[in-house]
């Protein structure tokens, strides 16, 4: 009897309640052992991609897969499955670190300007050049010292 109501329980076979169950059809459970297959898949697809980068070896197509990793390295995410996965904190130095030594990004890209959205493009248009026939008014600083400390030669050694 306990292992009939877990068969309906289980919902996979069987619906309803004690007093009425009833059959899904062949093609529902045929739908449902194939969406269960394919999450069981999923995961473990998954958990192989983990296992690479806890080990440090990517496979070819393995780099779109860890947008999220870039994501919070560039402070655009909070979290990242694969971090999460792999046993790291989701912060943005040890997305930064495992891209590094993943070799997905190059040890001089600064993503600095990227976390804090700063446009890299020049602007749009051209700057006006200054009409000749307009009088400026300047300063004249020319009575004014000026100093220049360009010499290693001047700082003792320490």
């Amino acid at each position: 009897m306990r292992a009939a109501r877990q068969t309906v329980e289980d919902g996979l076979y069987f619906h309803g309640e004690p007093g009425e169950v009833l059959a899904h059809t062949q093609e529902k459970v045929e739908a449902q052992l194939a969406a269960e297959a394919a999450a069981a898949a999923e995961r473990a697809d998954f958990d192989a991609l983990v296992e690479r980068v806890q080990a440090r070896k990517l496979k070819k197509g393995d780099v779109p897969r860890l947008q999220s990793v870039e994501d919070v390295a560039l402070m655009a995410a909070n979290a990242s499955a694969v971090m999460k996965g792999a046993g790291l904190a989701a912060t943005p130095e040890q997305a930064q670190q495992l891209l590094l030594d993943l070799g997905i990004w190059a040890d001089d890209f600064n993503p600095w300007p990227q976390r804090f959205r700063v446009a890299m493009d020049p602007p749009e248009g051209k700057v006006p050049k200054p009409d000749a026939n307009v009088p400026v008014e300047r300063t004249d600083l020319t009575h004014l010292e000026a100093w220049a400390i360009d010499q290693v030669s001047l700082f003792p050694a320490p």
